[in-house]
C-alpha cells in the first residue's frame, strides 16, 4: 500500500511516523521521569520518618535507663526520716528550725513519697548551702522539691529560707 504513494506521500508518511514515534517515546521517558520523581518523594518521606523513629528509639533507650537506674536506686533505699536529718543538719550548722512541717506520705505506681516542708530563718548562704549538700548527698532517695528565699533587709548577709524536702522509696 505504500508503494502506492507518490515520494511526496512517503516522505510525509515517514515523517509522520517518526514524529509518532518520536512524541510516544518523549511521553512514555515524561511518564518514568515523573513515576520515579514521585517515587524519590515518597522515599525521601519515609526516610526522614525512619530518622524520626531512629531518634525517638534513641531517646527512649536512655529514658529507659536512666528509670531502671532510679528503679535499682530505689529498690536499695530505705524510707529516710526527714525530721531527724534535717534536725541534724541544721544542728550541725547552728541554724535554728523557725518551723517544720511532715505531709502525709503518698504512694503512687508502687513508689512511696515522704515530704517536710522545712522553714529556716535567718541564716547565711553558706549555711543554707552546706545544708542542701547535706541533704543532697543523704543516704536513701532524696530531692529538695521547692526552694524559697527571702531577703533580710535588716541583715543584709542572711536569708531567710523555706523548701520542702522528699524521700522516695518502693513500696514494701
Amino acid at each position: 500500500a505504500v508503494s502506492r504513494l507518490s515520494p511526496r506521500e512517503q516522505l510525509l508518511l515517514g515523517g509522520a511516523t517518526a514524529a509518532l514515534v518520536l512524541l510516544t517515546l518523549t511521553l512514555t521517558i515524561v511518564g518514568i521521569r515523573t513515576s520515579l520523581a514521585e517515587r524519590e518523594s515518597r522515599i525521601s518521606v519515609k526516610q526522614e520518618g525512619l530518622a524520626q523513629v531512629l531518634q525517638f528509639s534513641s531517646g527512649f533507650r536512655e529514658a529507659e535507663a536512666e528509670r531502671r537506674r532510679l528503679k535499682a536506686k530505689l529498690r536499695g533505699a530505705k524510707q529516710v526520716s526527714l525530721v531527724s536529718m534535717m534536725e541534724e543538719l541544721a544542728k550541725g550548722q547552728g541554724v535554728s528550725i523557725a518551723k517544720m512541717t511532715p505531709r502525709r506520705p503518698t504512694t503512687k505506681k508502687g513508689v512511696t513519697e515522704t515530704s517536710v516542708d522545712v522553714s529556716l530563718e535567718p541564716l547565711t548562704i553558706d549555711h543554707l548551702s552546706a545544708i542542701l549538700n547535706g541533704l543532697a548527698r543523704a543516704k536513701g532517695v532524696v530531692k529538695i522539691r521547692k526552694l524559697r528565699l527571702r531577703k533580710k533587709f535588716n541583715e543584709k548577709e542572711k536569708v531567710d529560707a523555706s523548701f520542702t524536702i522528699a524521700s522516695y522509696a518502693l513500696e514494701g
